[in-house]
């Protein structure tokens, strides 16, 4: 009895019925187990590409919207100083404006006077000739 069941383990190990002995269970074990690693390995490997991608990404944005803060401050200050100037030139212009009509009022009533000053001078000549 002790050979037929030493036959039999020997045929449970030929590849005849299609099943493994263990050390081809061992190695294929180890094959699938360093498949499994190397793909664990990969896998990490991507995670960590992502994770580092994510923070570049991260710290760009974060720049990004610094610089777009710092601009749109500066576009605000630039705004708000030429509003300034623009007040500024208009109460100089309305200055400058109300100097000039006076001086109009001023020549307006010397040539007045000048033009009285001529007919009355031009009337005493005629009746000079008279």
């Amino acid at each position: 009895k002790g050979k037929g069941k030493g036959k039999g383990k020997k045929g449970k190990k030929g590849k005849d019925d299609g099943e493994l002995g263990p050390e081809d269970k061992l190695k294929r074990t180890t094959m699938v187990i360093d498949n499994m690693r190397d793909e664990l390995d990969y896998r990490r490997d991507i995670a960590r590409r992502s994770t580092a991608s994510e923070r570049d990404q991260v710290r760009r944005t974060e720049i990004l919207e610094r610089e777009l803060d710092t601009q749109r401050d500066d576009t605000r200050e630039i705004a708000s100083e030429l509003s300034r100037q623009y007040k500024t030139m208009q109460s100089q212009l309305a200055v400058t404006v109300n100097n000039l009509e006076n001086k109009i009022i001023i020549l307006e009533q010397k040539l007045d006077r000048t033009e009285k000053e001529l007919r009355e001078s031009e009337a005493e000549k005629e009746n000079y000739k008279r």
